[in-house]
């Protein structure tokens, strides 16, 4: 498909976003969350040592979810408009937390400090610029990068081109 053609497409997907995006929840007994979307269900929780009940991550750990699965889907768009394939994309992120903001122990103005991703692509491309190339879309596009970004949380990202066959 050519990238104007391709482009094309993505337009006319937008407009259907326009409603905006929906996401409900429901909390009947500390702190386990049910939460539902479209077609999907899943539910967050908090660990024992925050007096949770381990059935599920915990909401920063979905924000690091939402942030990878955003960074995987971008960068395999960004490879298609760049007419290059893409075998698999492994991440990993990782927050340097301050949870006494959270129980009210201390006035903590952000309890994510940093975050740091970590993006192996594998791919037989041969182009050694490629991770370089998806990394400034991803920084250009990504919502929850741009929410991270915007409340001051340090972002360090390190992109790599590993070999297939890991």
């Amino acid at each position: 498909m050519s990238p104007t053609r391709a482009a094309s497409r993505r337009k006319s997907k937008i407009k259907t976003m326009k409603e905006g995006l929906v996401v409900r929840a429901q909390m009947e007994q500390y702190p386990y969350v049910d939460i539902r979307t479209r077609h999907a269900q899943f539910g967050a929780d908090q660990p024992e040592e925050f007096s949770g009940s381990n059935r599920g991550p915990m909401p920063v750990e979905l924000l690091l979810g939402a942030y990878l699965a955003s960074v995987a889907m971008l960068s395999w768009v960004a490879a298609k408009e760049m007419d290059c394939e893409l075998g698999q994309i492994k991440l990993q992120a990782r927050a340097q937390i301050d949870p006494r903001g959270l129980y009210g122990l201390r006035r903590i103005k952000r309890m994510v400090r940093s975050v740091s991703l970590e993006v192996g692509i594998v791919t037989d491309s041969g182009n050694a610029t490629l991770p370089a190339r998806l990394s400034r879309v991803v920084h250009r596009r990504c919502p929850i990068r741009a929410l991270l970004q915007e409340s001051g949380v340090k972002l360090i990202d390190r992109w790599e081109i590993l070999p297939s066959h890991l």
